[in-house]
């Protein structure tokens, strides 16, 4: 039940692939928010929409969705060459606009993003990773706390399956922001920058594409070093071989990966399809959409109340 007191905020959404089915639970939960427009160029993806939210409006273009004079603000959750764009368009229509993380390809993207905001005099957020997150944000206030003593380093490890998703080919052309250092990076670089304070002085790093059939960076490593000399080493892993859930006491029994929860026995057989190019890339993406069983399962269903672990 909304706050009467509360005046929703109109949101419409830009592009309804898989993140925004990962965004849209807490928008509907949220009384600050009326989740009342989409845009997609998908016709599946904008009758799945339509079904969940009957009276919204639906439209097949960006163009269109920024000229409804009822939308207050926008969620940019299109492919990462896009958001610059996009970005742009919803403000120069007047909008508030939250761009996906990352979010632009370069400073010169970041920099027309932000004038356009600042000239429509609109609000610009880049949204959606992990520094928002309630415990990045109170290992922050434990820092700033200082009852543990200053901060000396931070250590950020990730070992995930994200390059055995399903995936478009965008989402590995590092042109176009794909690869796991644009997708996944601003999750960790984030925290990372959170936690430190603020100000990098130095970073070096690397990225791997160490599998021909997903020609795209799946490894990055890097050292930031902070302006008051706090260091930071950062590690993303994302082939599948060995998983951070396997190191963590409170991770699924079944070492379960990033978004579908593959088991180590299906990872092993989507390597073997990607190697013989017999796996169905666009039905299995299809099978991540909105209306789809895995959003039900994993984004709409509670979840049982798990115990708090205990060393054994």
């Amino acid at each position: 039940m909304a706050n009467q007191n509360i005046k929703p905020l109109k949101m419409g959404i830009i592009g309804v692939g898989v993140g925004a089915t990962q965004i849209m639970p807490n928008m509907e939960e949220m009384p600050e928010i009326d989740l009342m427009a989409a845009a997609d160029t998908n016709p599946l993806v904008r009758e799945a929409f339509q079904n969940r939210f009957p009276e919204a409006h639906v439209f097949g273009s960006a163009e269109e969705l920024c000229n409804d004079p009822e939308i207050e603000a926008v969620w940019v959750a299109t492919p990462n060459a896009l958001h610059c764009p996009h970005t742009v368009m919803v403000a120069n229509s007047g909008k508030h606009v939250v761009s996906e993380k990352p979010m632009a390809l370069n400073m010169h993207e970041a920099e027309a993003m932000v004038e356009a905001a600042l000239a429509n005099n609109v609000k610009l957020l880049c949204g959606h990773t992990l520094g928002f997150s309630p415990p990045v944000m109170e290992m922050r206030k434990i820092i700033l706390s200082g009852e543990l003593g200053p901060l000396k380093a931070l250590n950020n490890w990730a070992f995930t399956d994200w390059m055995l998703q399903a995936r478009e080919p965008d989402e590995l052309d590092e042109s176009l922001g794909g690869g796991v250092l644009y997708r996944q990076g601003p999750h960790q670089l984030d925290s990372l920058r959170l936690l430190g304070g603020g100000m990098v002085k130095t970073i070096r790093g690397t990225t791997g594409r160490w599998w021909p059939e997903r020609n795209g960076v799946g490894y990055y490593s890097a050292f930031m070093e902070f302006e008051d000399g706090v260091t930071a080493n950062v590690t993303n892993n994302g082939y599948g071989y060995s998983m951070t859930s396997d190191l963590t006491p409170w991770s699924d029994e079944l070492g379960k990966g990033l978004i579908l929860g593959y088991t180590h026995d299906e990872r092993v057989e989507i390597r073997e399809q990607l190697k013989s190019g017999s796996r169905d890339e666009f039905a299995a993406k299809h099978d991540l959409r909105i209306g789809s069983d895995h959003e039900r399962r994993f984004w709409r269903e509670t979840t049982s109340e798990i115990p708090p672990w205990k060393p054994a």
